[in-house]
């Protein structure tokens, strides 16, 4: 359960009427398909570009290394519908004049990667981070976990 003081953070809109709504929204995004593996591969290759399709057409999400992060979402098809969930909410919380970046983020120092979902607006708030931090905690708490792992944070650009 989200504490009520993060409540207060993200206003009315994203109040307790929105968290027990949680359900019916997220019936908006596609269930991923099962796939046996002999067509595994053909099918999430084919899953991966019609999110990212999605994600630039309808959501105006820059991917500037669209070849790895296709990888990424192929060999991890669990962060499919988390990435999907955070950009929805993310609009929701932010409005039009939200941007985002999507990327794969490698540690040269370790083996350690991951999606990269920055949120770039003109002004950031005070209270923007925290908004970005709840809407992540709530699609984490919603989804099941998996391999692969997704960070939403702030661009300050």
């Amino acid at each position: 359960m989200t504490p009520p003081a993060a409540l207060d953070i993200l206003g009315d809109r994203w109040g307790p009427s929105f968290l027990r709504g949680f359900g019916a929204v997220v019936g908006l995004a596609r269930p991923l398909p099962s796939t046996d593996l002999m067509e595994g591969d053909v099918a999430l290759l084919a899953r991966a570009r019609d999110l990212m399709r999605l994600l630039e057409h309808e959501f105006a999400v820059a991917i500037p290394d669209a070849v790895a992060v296709e990888d990424y979402l192929v060999r991890f098809p669990d962060t499919h519908m988390r990435v999907e969930y955070l950009v929805l909410f993310l609009r929701s919380a932010f409005g039009p004049a939200v941007r985002f970046v999507l990327d794969v983020n490698r540690d040269p120092e370790i083996e350690n990667e991951y999606l990269l979902l920055l949120v770039r607006m003109p002004s950031f708030d005070e209270r923007a981070y925290e908004r970005i931090r709840l809407v992540r905690h709530v699609v984490n708490r919603r989804l099941p976990g998996g391999e692969g792992r997704v960070l939403a944070t702030t661009d300050f650009r």
